[in-house]
């Protein structure tokens, strides 16, 4: 009896968390979401948003930090993009999870996470007679060769990540808001959209990261790491998934509130229509002097490699489980070239048709989420998943077309001018199909 007693005992002991681990991927968790544009956009919000920070900063949590919560959640509750999407239709399933890893992989994140840090921190000052071509070709494969060595192995991101290069970007950061914090601080009103609505515009300025397309993504390398932990229990897992995803999103928030603070602090010196990075790079060298250059530098580099590694480490896990002749190896590899062909070569032209896929797929990725935590009230009903889906896409399409298509009717629509035109028209649908399903089931 005994024996039954401690061998359950150190099952159940085995199928825990410890506490150190949880912590360290949950560290791990936000430095892959916290990549160059949630460095950008709080910035700027709060230089806009001015003495209305704290509503901006409201407004971004939603959307950039609650639904990528949510995000992880939905795939750990279903096991998968997969599974989640497979639930509309298995053919949807595979191609949309296909359009997903490529559109935020090696089209645009991946090849942009070495051209951002390169932009902001490099570029400014090079000599003149150096080739900047010839710098983003020396940086970006540094860059890559030092990307691709951390995602060879993830069961050492944790390690690697979460416990060095995330608690660095994070004390880069903190050190950022300390100083500008305590020092001579001039905030103005808000201006533009901010002065009418802070928290909705900073609700439209979260929505535009994509950070809820990479929680599906993320969600499957979280996944990996329980297992690496030798946890089997599938409860536990799923449970351990979204505690680190709540455990991520709370150290989001706060950062996002600190580097927003960052941009409202000089509101009053300037409300210009400097871009996020230029804010925060003029707020840094005014307090730390030139110094200020290597900070702003050393906290983008940090913020894009951590996020890169991420993508390619889920790119690789997803294309080869998909493809299981190919290796996790060979698709990290692969993934990585060809990030450094584009970063280097043809960035301007995958964009141009690359960034439409996204803003078409983005909103199937909300309505995705959406309906895994309100599958009890339909059932699960596939119906309700494939009319829903089915009118996001169609929707969403003549919004990220609608000028090639040379249509403007998505304009009109409410919320149209924020990209949002998608929303009330889906869930009308959903609460038709939802309606639907009940009388049949009353019938």
């Amino acid at each position: 009896m005994n024996a039954i007693i401690n061998y359950k005992q150190r099952r159940l002991f085995m199928n825990r968390l410890s506490r150190k681990n949880f912590i360290y991927t949950g560290l791990l968790l936000f430095s892959m979401f916290f990549g160059a544009g949630n460095l950008i956009f709080p910035p700027f919000s709060g230089n806009q948003a001015g003495t209305s920070v704290f509503g901006a900063m409201l407004g971004i949590s939603i959307t950039a930090v609650l639904f990528p919560v949510l995000g992880v959640a939905a795939v750990a509750k279903t096991d998968g993009l997969d599974n989640l999407a497979g639930r509309v239709h298995k053919i949807f399933a595979l191609s949309f999870s296909v359009l997903i890893y490529l559109s935020i992989g090696p089209m645009i994140a991946i090849p942009r996470a070495a051209t951002v840090p390169f932009e902001m921190a490099f570029l400014p000052y090079l000599p003149q007679d150096f080739s900047p071509k010839l710098a983003l070709l020396i940086f970006s494969f540094i860059f890559f060769a030092l990307t691709y060595w951390l995602s060879a192995t993830p069961n050492k991101l944790v390690d690697r990540m979460g416990k060095i290069l995330s608690p660095l970007l994070i004390l880069f950061i903190l050190v950022i808001f300390v100083v500008i914090a305590v020092g001579p601080k001039n905030i103005a009103p808000p201006t533009g959209n901010y002065s009418n609505s802070a928290f909705l515009q900073g609700f439209i300025d979260g929505y535009q990261t994509m950070d809820v397309a990479a929680a599906l993504v993320f969600g499957l390398v979280v996944t990996v790491i329980m297992k690496s932990y030798q946890l089997t229990d599938r409860n536990v897992i799923v449970k351990s998934t979204i505690l680190i995803g709540i455990l991520a999103g709370i150290i989001l928030g706060i950062i996002y509130f600190m580097i927003g603070y960052v941009g409202a602090a000089g509101s009053g010196f300037s409300q210009s229509s400097e871009n996020g990075a230029q804010i925060l790079s003029r707020m840094v060298i005014g307090s730390f002097g030139n110094f200020g250059i290597v900070i702003v530098g050393i906290t983008f580099l940090l913020a894009c490699l951590t996020t890169c590694v991420g993508l390619v480490t889920s790119c690789s896990e997803y294309f080869s489980s998909l493809i299981p002749k190919i290796s996790y190896k060979a698709f990290a590899l692969i993934i990585t070239i060809f990030s450094f062909a584009i970063a280097n070569q043809g960035l301007s032209k995958i964009l141009s048709f690359s960034v439409p896929i996204l803003i078409f797929l983005y909103p199937i990725c909300f309505v995705l989420i959406g309906l895994a935590f309100l599958d009890p009230l339909f059932k699960g009903n596939r119906r309700v998943y494939q009319i829903t889906v089915g009118a996001t896409a169609v929707l969403s399409f003549l919004d990220a077309f609608q000028t090639n298509l040379e249509i403007d009717i998505m304009k009109k629509l409410p919320l149209g001018d924020f990209g949002l035109s998608w929303v009330l028209p889906v869930a009308f649908v959903f609460i038709l199909g939802c309606v639907v399903v009940l009388l049949k089931n009353k019938a």
